[in-house]
């Protein structure tokens, strides 16, 4: 008897150790299969408070789908700008943005949402699960209840946003509601610090910003905010193109930052101006750019900017802006024969030159205007650069072209493109350099060619008055 103890001990072992395996595997198992097969994970772990709260939420769901569909048959319509729809469409909470009213579950919702009540509360309260929880029952506070759910709801959306800063669903719930009910001070402290929370804020957060930005009564204060210089600035002032109703809205915030020690990032203020060029705002493109221009180069600006490149080029649309690609490197360079005077160099190796590309869009009043420059090098290969002046816009109607340059031009030479911008249509117009190649092989060019001290004159009854 004695000899047996071991062994029985052994298989005691065995058995306990393999029931506290079993037990870390079910629960590991219905872990894993919470968020995805809540309902095989309630079957392991009746408790599983991931797979409580998933299974709640797909009941809401549910609830919100078939409900949102009746609100659409009646005509309903989500508030929210129109350039933020898209990006509204998806958030969760349809009910507090619809104007028909507060949505009466029919019998069968009613049943999905008592269901929910009793799955949410039976979720642990601990983290990460519990500002989730609270969001839940907020939601299904507002499908419960038909006098004032938003007032009936709106603790519970509180509970989740003080529990976790990772309530997103809560806190955009929060700001709607306060933008709703004109307390623009709490909702742009509720809009800084979902934005300062995490990098990954949701995309809808801007929007919102932005029409608050639009409220006369709030654009001082999210002003104020944004030359505070937060962590999300440069990535705001970027996207707020796409969501202001009024196009000029960005300008005054461009050129308060503009003062700052910090000014706006030149991608920002690229982008803005770019959305402008392709909404036509020709004339509001460039008194924003003109804007924004240091005071130092403010003397350069004529009907060219920068026709001797002896600036660094900025990248905005009303500069050179250069594009290559293949066998082909465009630069501004200093000269051999003059290191303090600077020039645009296209140098082809040889082979195909998919891309070539010089351009600068400029903004001339209907007349006679020409463009005129001087150029030097050596270029071999079926076709040549032109340079061309075409009208802006959908029709991108060619006002003038040069002769091809190219063969051996060892000295300066000169050219001259008189061009007449029309009365209608052409309100801006695109200064372009090229190579005028139609096909593959007449991309393949080698050889260097140089263009400095362009300019623009207009041209008036025998007069032609010059501008840089």
């Amino acid at each position: 008897r004695g000899g047996a103890r071991p062994g029985v001990i052994a298989i005691l072992k065995v058995v306990l150790g393999g029931g506290l395996v079993a037990l870390i595997l079910k629960y590991s198992l219905a872990a894993s299969l919470a968020e995805r097969h809540p309902f095989l994970a309630l079957r392991l772990d009746a408790d599983n408070p991931g797979a409580l709260v998933t299974t709640a939420r797909q009941m809401i769901e549910r609830v919100l789908a078939s409900s949102e569909a009746n609100v659409r048959a009646d005509g309903a319509r989500v508030q929210a700008s129109a350039a933020a729809q898209e990006l509204v469409a998806g958030a969760h909470n349809a009910v507090a943005q619809s104007t028909a009213g507060p949505m009466r579950p029919t019998p069968h919702q009613t049943r999905e949402v008592e269901a929910a009540i009793v799955l949410v509360p039976r979720a642990p309260d601990a983290p990460p699960l519990h500002y989730r929880g609270t969001t839940l029952l907020a939601r299904l506070t507002e499908l419960a209840v038909t006098d004032d759910p938003s007032a009936a709801a709106r603790p519970y959306y509180e509970r989740a946003a003080e529990l976790s800063p990772h309530a997103s669903e809560a806190n955009l719930w929060l700001l709607r509601d306060d933008m709703r009910k004109r307390d623009h001070e709490t909702a742009i402290r509720r809009a800084d610090t979902q934005l300062r929370a995490t990098s990954q804020a949701p995309p809808v957060v801007h929007p919102l910003l932005a029409q608050l930005l639009e409220r006369p009564e709030a654009t001082e204060a999210v002003t104020r905010l944004i030359l505070s210089d937060p962590p999300w600035r440069d990535r705001f002032i970027s996207e707020l193109p796409r969501y202001v109703a009024d196009a000029r809205s960005p300008v005054t915030l461009l050129i308060a930052l503009n003062e700052r020690s910090r000014p706006p990032t030149t991608d920002s203020v690229r982008i803005y101006l770019e959305a402008l060029l392709e909404h036509a705002h020709y004339e509001l493109a460039y008194g924003a750019w003109l804007q924004l221009l240091p005071r130092e180069r403010l003397p350069d600006v004529g009907f060219l900017f920068n026709g001797d490149f002896e600036a660094n080029l900025s990248g905005l649309p009303f500069d050179w802006n250069i594009r290559s690609e293949g066998a082909v490197a465009i630069h501004v360079v200093p000269l051999a024969s003059n290191r303090s005077d600077r020039a645009l160099r296209l140098a082809f190796s040889g082979g195909q030159a998919r891309l070539s590309d010089v351009t600068q869009i400029i903004v001339l009043a209907p007349g006679d205007y020409r463009l005129a420059g001087k150029y030097t090098g050596h270029l071999q290969g079926r076709r040549g650069l032109r340079w061309r002046i075409s009208c802006l816009g959908d029709t991108a109607t060619l006002l003038a072209e040069t002769a091809m340059h190219i063969g051996a031009n060892p000295e300066w030479r000169k050219f001259e493109l008189p061009a007449t911008v029309p009365a209608h249509g052409c309100e801006a117009q695109r200064v372009h350099l090229s190579l005028d190649a139609r096909t593959a092989s007449e991309r393949v060019v080698s050889g260097t060619m140089w263009y400095d001290d362009l300019h623009i004159a207009h041209e008036t009854r025998g007069v032609t008055r010059a501008a840089r």
